[in-house]
């Protein structure tokens, strides 16, 4: 006679033709955890993005708040805001393969911060007209992008952390820091660019360091965003991009790895960032091989040069370090940070919390030590001037500074009454808005000329205008004295944007202005010449 249990389901024969409860009851248990993982799984996922949705809104209202006149007031750009739009140009035709100009002759990497600008000039202000100026477009375009690498490194920590409250006390921390340098989030010039990229990478790393397969694709974008921006990323990234993929293949079968991913998200998260690493070495690949050795050739050229570092340790640190607190007593104050830092760590209530903030302090504290190497060797001169090279560094106190304020908020849920410790996390928050509404009424920022505060050349579309008027059907074909290349570069995207030719003359201008916008022998010779001065025409 056939046994058959109440829910339908043939129990297993045993060895001998008997019926073995035992194995199918294991079975079924087994199958109802592997379910209720599932579903765990996918409902976290849910969690992630429903998480990363509401900060990625909070950072853009917060993003435009800053900058309002984006909307309303058109901004012509001159200096290097006007060399990124030249290549922003060539991005809307799908033409460019490298990405902004150094000093010293090279381009940098990559073009994906130049596409991610022409998407908002095209979108922004060709088809949606939102905004009256095409730059306009592009500094919407960076905002975005901001907003959303922010996003992802709230996502991350929102996913280890075990209490909204150390959420929220962590966010406010990290909000009043960056105010406190605020063009590193409202500003397009690309070394502010570089601080949320970087932030993102050194979270996500963290993260796969850590066990969570899942984070791989936000490391990946970040990444290749950081490496598109500037070749010194090819260490920060090399080093620590491969010490975090070696953590996590060396503990890839650790019994928390993707605790909380959607199931088969977290299978595919491999091949997606793989995928997107393709995408982003597709160009300097393309580049590579079109102009061989491409701008490999000039970074190995300047590398061997006597511009390049030789800066003694001593030096190297006092630079390195001049991104983190403590000013002329640096060592000590970065010591204690580093310091109370590890023991945060150390003394986190959730031991399971404990090798992602751990991985988060090696990281910062890698960052600092890299800078020190990359100075010594590659940074070509340490005055006050120069300290745009390191600007991503910010990224480093600050994420001990995290990892300080989260270990803060869950040791006080610990003792304090339940409801005290999100009510007090929140409260700094909106002290931390607050903060920032005042801030930007006040119209202050860290970047003055290029932060928000930044309102390029007014007069530069008069005498485009005016130019333009004068060649006829002819290019205009400019001359400058070099102090003038600020002006110049800006008239050369101020006449391209009305529509008419220019072109500059000079062919030692190529490493800024591309090929493109460099005059041929005919244009030189039929153009319409003119010399930009060194202040604005009447």
């Amino acid at each position: 006679m056939q046994l058959t249990r109440r829910d339908g389901v043939e129990p297993a024969a045993g060895p001998a033709g008997s019926v073995s409860e035992a194995g199918s009851d294991s079975a079924s248990a087994a199958g109802s955890r592997a379910g209720s993982r599932r579903h765990g799984r996918m409902a976290a996922g849910l969690r992630g993005r429903a998480v990363w949705a509401a900060a990625f809104a909070a950072n853009l209202l917060l993003l435009l708040a800053h900058n309002l006149k984006t909307f309303s007031r058109p901004i012509a750009e001159n200096a290097d805001f006007a060399a990124n739009s030249l290549a922003t140009i060539e991005a809307k035709h799908f033409t460019l393969l490298f990405g902004h100009y150094s000093k010293w002759g090279f381009r940098h990497p990559g073009p994906a911060l130049f596409y991610v600008q022409a998407a908002g000039e095209w979108l922004f202000h060709d088809v949606l007209h939102l905004v009256p100026a095409p730059w306009n477009g592009q500094l919407l375009a960076i905002l975005i992008l901001n907003a959303a690498l922010l996003a992802g490194v709230v996502t991350i920590f929102r996913s280890w952390l075990p209490s909204w409250a150390a959420t929220l006390l962590g966010g406010a921390v990290a909000l009043l820091f960056i105010l406190h340098h605020s063009a590193l989030i409202d500003s397009a010039w690309p070394p502010y660019i570089f601080f949320p990229e970087f932030l993102l990478f050194l979270t996500a790393g963290a993260s796969i360091a850590a066990g969570r397969r899942r984070h791989l694709p936000a490391f990946a974008v970040s990444a290749g965003l950081c490496v598109h921006g500037h070749v010194c990323f090819l260490m920060f990234v090399g080093v620590l991009g491969s010490l975090a993929l070696w953590q996590y293949w060396r503990h890839r079968d650790r019994s928390n790895a993707d605790a909380g991913a959607g199931a088969g998200a977290a299978d595919r998260s491999p091949q997606i960032a793989l995928g997107i690493a393709a995408l982003f070495a597709l160009p300097i690949v393309l580049e590579t091989l079109l102009h061989w050795p491409g701008q490999f050739g000039q970074y190995l050229t300047y590398s061997n040069s006597q511009s390049a570092g030789g800066h003694s340790l001593h030096e190297s640190l006092s630079f390195a370090f001049q991104y983190w607190p403590g000013g002329a007593v640096w060592p000590i104050v970065t010591l204690a940070l580093i310091a109370l830092a590890i023991a945060a760590v150390r003394y986190h209530p959730e031991p399971a919390l404990r090798p992602f903030l751990a991985r988060c302090v090696a990281a910062a504290v890698g960052t600092g030590l890299l800078m020190a190497v990359y100075t010594a060797e590659g940074v070509d001169a340490l005055g006050a001037d120069n300290a745009y090279t390191g600007y991503f560094c910010y990224t480093a106190p600050l994420m001990l500074l995290i990892v300080i304020a989260v270990t803060a908020a869950d040791l006080a849920a610990r003792r304090l009454p339940a409801p005290a410790v999100p009510a007090v996390a929140a409260l700094c928050a909106v002290i931390a808005l607050t903060f920032s509404w005042e801030h930007q009424k006040r119209g202050q920022t860290g970047g003055e000329a290029y932060g928000a505060a930044y309102r390029g050349d007014p007069s530069l579309p008069k005498a485009a205008a005016a130019l333009i008027a004068k060649a006829g059907p002819r290019p205009v074909v400019l001359s400058f004295p070099h102090d003038a290349w600020p002006r110049a570069v800006g008239l050369l995207v101020a006449v391209t944007h009305q529509g008419h030719t220019a072109c500059v003359a000079d062919k030692g201008w190529t490493f800024m202005m591309t090929e493109d916008f460099i005059c041929s022998d005919r244009q030189a010779a039929d153009g319409f010449r003119t010399e930009v001065p060194l202040t604005p025409m009447p």
